[in-house]
């Protein structure tokens, strides 16, 4: 089982491209998927959960469920997978790693398996995976296990996820908004290493985004923890604590993220540094990037029942127009 899954791991990470590979390779593939669901099945005893991690890492990473032909020995990977989580949430330590490589692992799956109009088995075995993972992630440590990426990479996957199917675990044991809370709280205002880069909180942005349309059908409190969110995120804009550099695309998430959970309209100070670090980057976006922010200036206007004297708002939309205009242009 080790050198089944360090064989997927690698070719995984040569970003091979199954999809326009040769017959031989996907027959290579098809071979490995036989070995490694015989190998989980067998060898319970040398399984740890790094093994389990890096192997449904590596389908999800070469998007092995839109393969023609590999889709059921992926789906039969999968099931054992799940079932073997399962198992062994109770009695078998998942590191933080493995926990965050497994969610988005589910969610890079989930949604391929939606783009080829679903496909029931994978389905539930990814949603059945969802309870206990949501339960270790719940009960981990988060200032001494977790790294801002981990957590970025498990609000990114529950949101693809809640796209497809909501699952989403708040009990005694177990509250996943809390759990929620506390880790973003943590990459927002935590010690310098451990605060969210500028990839990192636009994921999480992003992700609160989809939170909050969640929350229209069923609540479960997830209202509380998308204004939680929108509060710890706006201090850190604010602060200019965020490392690195915002890119276009980082900034258009951003935008329009908040400008959907309605976040802008009566914070001044928030919006007047969003509105700045957006003009900053316009000249880099491209025709999608500036399609985002026009649909955020919107969604802004409509939420602001103040008048303002100043026409920001009505400045952004024109400079943003601008750049659109330009972009469309140099297209034809």
């Amino acid at each position: 089982i080790i050198n089944a899954s360090t064989a997927f791991s690698r070719l995984a990470k040569t970003h091979l491209r199954v999809s326009t590979a040769a017959g031989h390779e996907e027959e290579t593939l098809r071979t490995l998927l036989k070995r490694c669901k015989n190998l989980l099945r067998s060898n319970t005893n040398q399984l740890e959960p790094r093994h389990l991690s890096s192997i449904l890492w590596a389908v999800g990473k070469m998007r092995l469920i839109r393969v023609d032909g590999l889709e059921e020995e992926t789906a039969r990977v999968l099931e054992t997978i799940a079932n073997l989580v399962l198992e062994r949430r109770r009695n078998t330590v998942f590191g933080a790693q493995e926990i965050s490589n497994l969610f988005w692992a589910s969610a890079k799956i989930c949604g391929d398996a939606k783009r080829r109009d679903g496909n029931s088995c994978v389905d539930e075995a990814i949603i059945r995976m969802q309870e206990p993972l949501q339960r270790m992630f719940a009960t981990s440590n988060f200032r001494n296990e977790w790294t801002t990426q981990g957590i970025s990479n498990v609000c990114w996957s529950l949101a693809k996820i809640t796209m497809v199917r909501m699952v989403w675990i708040v009990d005694e044991e177990s509250d996943l908004n809390k759990s929620i809370a506390n880790a973003v709280e943590m990459g927002t205002s935590g010690p310098p290493t451990k605060r969210f880069n500028a990839q990192e909180f636009a994921n999480i942005a992003w992700a609160m985004a989809k939170f909050n349309e969640a929350a229209q059908d069923d609540n479960n409190g997830r209202e509380v923890l998308v204004n939680k969110m929108a509060h710890d995120l706006k201090n850190m804009l604010i602060s200019e604590t965020i490392k690195g550099r915002f890119e276009s695309r980082h900034v258009a998430n951003t935008f329009l993220a908040f400008a959907k959970v309605s976040q802008c309209a009566e914070d001044s100070k928030f919006l007047f540094k969003l509105k700045t670090l957006t003009r900053s980057v316009l000249k880099n976006m491209n025709v999608h990037e500036l399609s985002m922010v026009m649909v955020g200036v919107g969604l802004i206007n409509d939420s602001n029942s103040i008048d303002n004297e100043d026409d920001e708002d009505d400045e952004l939309a024109f400079e943003t127009c601008q750049f659109f205009t330009r972009s469309i242009a140099s297209y034809t």
